[in-house]
């Protein structure tokens, strides 16, 4: 999402589209969303009245100045609010600003908060400004109820890193929630651990067709060579929501040859229906940069995501070299005289059969003794 799009959706009849557009535009857009929020302090929706309260709250009383200036008071005041929602939109809001001042803070708030999307979100902002001396206060909700809460730690002690790390999340890798063992995979990789790819492997080829769609997920972020074959053997998996997550995964590699030449044959040499579904999977990535962290696709005019809040930079995304229309083109010709060719020896060698089997006949008809090879070749 960007701010046109924001704004966009502030239009629409849709209570929940506006919710988010109100998200949005209180963490992204400043000054100017004061305006737009104004507007919707009278909406028929009392959740879209209360979400457009609070985000003006946020932004006349901010918790970072213009002037990268920290106001602690506002900060305390703000996070008293009863309702969660506004708390984890506070939170959010000072995040983006990543001032290590704040950790304290973040800090108290966290051993007093019951609600699982503020506790998760504490934990992202902690690891984006804490060091070393933060990870036993991480670690603690690595055994929380909520998977969300594990995976938001596990996330937060992979900003932090070391040996030390490592060996926390080590475990959630056998996680039984999927986000928390793609979470544990991703910063394990992330850290430099290899050996993640054989849980992968297991994943990818296993009986639960969930495991295999978040094996596939998770291998569409790594940029590894070695994760290519792997999505590849289950481009025919017999479940469709594999399969479709499987094309979709691969489509954010297609900046490979090999990858990109598999989608050209597909493209021009398949059912028509697969046909389609490799175009829209291609259309889909024009205009838009993958964010590495969270998996989401973004518009390609847009400095950070519009999910996770990450810096896009090139080290944090990719950007797509989608094939061109000639080389489709090319592709397409190279496929038509393939085809004209096969279906030429096809026929060449249909004549020749037709051929042996009349010179066979005539031979047999002659008089003097006949083989059993002339015989079977009538």
């Amino acid at each position: 999402m960007d701010i046109d799009q924001a704004k966009m959706l502030l239009g629409s009849g849709d209570a929940s589209a506006k919710c988010k557009a109100i998200a949005y535009l209180i963490e992204h857009s400043g000054d100017e969303a004061v305006k737009l929020l104004k507007r919707f302090l009278k909406d028929q929706d009392a959740e879209v009245r209360e979400q457009a309260r609070g985000g003006i709250k946020i932004l006349c009383f901010p918790v970072v100045t213009k002037d990268k200036k920290i106001n602690f008071d506002n900060f305390e005041k703000l996070m008293e609010s009863p309702d969660a929602v506004f708390r984890t939109q506070v939170i959010m809001t000072a995040r983006k600003f990543k001032q290590s001042e704040l950790l304290p803070y973040y800090i108290g708030n966290l051993y007093e908060e019951e609600d699982e999307f503020v506790i998760a979100t504490l934990l992202q902002a902690i690891g984006e400004v804490g060091d070393t001396n933060v990870i036993p206060t991480l670690s603690r909700f690595l055994n929380h109820a909520s998977s969300r809460v594990r995976a938001n730690a596990i996330e937060a002690l992979g900003k932090i890193g070391g040996e030390k790390v490592v060996s926390l999340i080590d475990p959630l890798v056998d996680d039984l929630h999927h986000r928390v063992k793609i979470c544990a995979v991703k910063v394990l990789w992330d850290l430099g651990n290899r050996d993640v790819l054989n849980k992968l492997e297991w994943m990818i080829k296993s009986e639960l067709s969930s495991d295999r769609i978040s094996a596939a997920f998770m291998l569409g972020l790594i940029d590894d060579p070695d994760t290519i074959p792997l999505l590849m053997e289950k481009i025919e998996d017999e479940d469709e929501s594999v399969r479709h997550k499987v094309l979709q995964n691969l489509a954010y590699k297609i900046n490979d040859p090999q990858v990109k030449q598999m989608f050209l044959d597909m493209m021009v040499s398949s059912t028509s229906g697969v046909s389609e579904l490799v175009r829209n999977t291609i259309d889909d990535l024009k205009g838009k940069i993958l964010c590495r962290n969270c998996g989401t696709l973004n518009t390609d005019k847009t400095n950070f995501c519009g999910k996770c809040g990450d810096d896009l930079t090139p080290d944090t995304m990719i950007a797509f070299t989608l094939p061109t229309a000639e080389e489709i083109k090319k592709c397409e010709e190279a496929f038509k005289k393939q085809q004209l060719k096969e279906r030429a020896l096809k026929q060449l060698a249909s004549d020749q059969e037709r051929g042996l089997k009349k010179r066979s006949w005539k031979k047999a008809r002659q008089p003097g003794p006949v083989s059993f090879d002339d015989i079977d070749s009538i």
